[in-house]
Parts: C-alpha cells; sequence; structure tokens
C-alpha cells in the first residue's frame, strides 16, 4: 500500500472531507463526459477550480452508473524517465481511508517512482469524496508521466482508449511564478491551445500528460471545454509570483 506523501500539506490530514465538502457547496456544476484536467496544487490555491471539475464529474457519473474504474495521468516532479509508469502497489491510502488500483497490463510498473509523487496524490481525496457520494466504489489507475513523444503519446492514447468502464483524469497546473498580468495572458493561449487540440506550446507541468489526451479526443472526436479558471493569487493576493489554475471538460 502506498502510504500518503503530501498530507498535512498540499492537503489538510484532518478535516478534510469538510473542506471539500465546503468547496463543492460553492462550485458549479458543467458539462463533462469521458474526462476533465484539473490542477494538481494545494487546496487553499487550487481547490476551488479542482471542485469545478469534479462536482462535474460527480454529476456525470451519477447518470453513468457502469463507470467503476478513474484513470490518473499526471507530470512526474521529482523522477526523470520517459513513458509512463503504473505504481506497482495495489492500493493507496490517504486520511478519508484506502483506494484500490486496477493494473493495466500494457504498462510498465515502478514503486518509487510513485513514492513522493503529489500530482496524483492530491487529486485522490476528491475521488474519494464523489465515490462517498455515489454511495458505490471507485477504483484508480495512478499513471506517472515522464517525457513523451508524439508518437509515444498517440501510442499510449490507443492503450488508454481500450480500456473499459473508466473516466480520465488529467492532473495539470499551467503556468508558473510570472506576474498576474502575464500569467492570465501565457494561460489564455495555452488554454486556447488545448481547446484547438494542439499541444506545440503549452505551459503547463502536466504537457505531456495533457499531449495524451489530446491525442485520445482526436480519435474519438471528442471536444474540451472550459469549466473554471483562476490563480493562485486569488487565494494568496500575491500577484507577482503567480500559478494558474484551470479545470477543463472533456
Amino acid at each position: 500500500m502506498r502510504k500518503p506523501a503530501v498530507a498535512g500539506s498540499f492537503y489538510p490530514s484532518e478535516g478534510l472531507n469538510e473542506m471539500i465538502s465546503q468547496f463543492f457547496g460553492k462550485a458549479e456544476t458543467k458539462e463533462v463526459k469521458n474526462g476533465m484536467i484539473v490542477p494538481h496544487a494545494g487546496y487553499i490555491y487550487s481547490g476551488k477550480t479542482a471542485s469545478v471539475g469534479y462536482k462535474s464529474m460527480l454529476e456525470f457519473l451519477k447518470k453513468n452508473k457502469e463507470i467503476d474504474n478513474i484513470i490518473i495521468l499526471g507530470p512526474s516532479h521529482r523522477v526523470s524517465f520517459s513513458g509512463i509508469l503504473l505504481d506497482e502497489n495495489d492500493e493507496w491510502e490517504t486520511p478519508l481511508g484506502k483506494i484500490k488500483i486496477k493494473k493495466i497490463g500494457e504498462i510498465k510498473e515502478n514503486k518509487l517512482a510513485h513514492t513522493t509523487e503529489h500530482s496524483l496524490e492530491v487529486q485522490l481525496p476528491f475521488i474519494q469524496f464523489v465515490a462517498e457520494e455515489l454511495g458505490r466504489e471507485l477504483t484508480i489507475t495512478p499513471l506517472l508521466v515522464g517525457e513523451l513523444t508524439s508518437f509515444e503519446a498517440k501510442q499510449y492514447a490507443e492503450i488508454l482508449l481500450n480500456q473499459k468502464n473508466c473516466f480520465f483524469v488529467i492532473s495539470s497546473d499551467l503556468s508558473h511564478y510570472m506576474n498576474l498580468s502575464y500569467a492570465k495572458k501565457t494561460d489564455e493561449e495555452t488554454i486556447k491551445n488545448i481547446l484547438d487540440l494542439k499541444y506545440d506550446k503549452l505551459d503547463a507541468c502536466g504537457k505531456f500528460p495533457i499531449m495524451i489526451a489530446i491525442e485520445m479526443a482526436k480519435k474519438k472526436n471528442w471536444k474540451f471545454k472550459l469549466l473554471d479558471y483562476s490563480t493562485s493569487a486569488d487565494a494568496s493576493g500575491d500577484k507577482n509570483a503567480v500559478v494558474g489554475y484551470a479545470a477543463i471538460g472533456f
């Protein structure tokens, strides 16, 4: 079992369920069908935007009871590699409890690369909250994404599209540590490129997971739609070193 690595820093160890419930109470419900891009920063900064995505996911899963697995793709911040790595563990744990992992045979497994990574872990409490609201068990497939060529992105898109009864969560923040006006301008361009299914100019730490999402969208004729946008300045008031966040639905 993988134990939580960033509980108490990126999200609280206590009062976590209440925090997410408050986020959901203020979030709008938008339309999502097959998946979404959501941020992975500290909850006090990006939780508002992430909750718009997850509340929308909740409403979709209520109507689609056959979906029982959430495939999460997140960038590797601490370990450098090429391709995609699935965690070797069978379960992950957060302060909200345990959640089982569903494996994909074509993807290599590696436990060490996942041990301290936050981009996937911060999505779990939201998924567990959604599962509780649904009253049914959800599993996860946590995929850590390294550097990819466009050819590899297409290959992995094929593998992931062959998975049944799943919903895709792409974990990514946008621009990092710019002043507010430049951050918004940069993020606007990145979001436009994602909506246009282009990934040659993406200022996002989850660029490679987004590449896979775009290739899946091309194959399935999915459209992307902006659900919510915010920056760290909304929470901190600091307009000099801003991080951008977007929720984008498939």
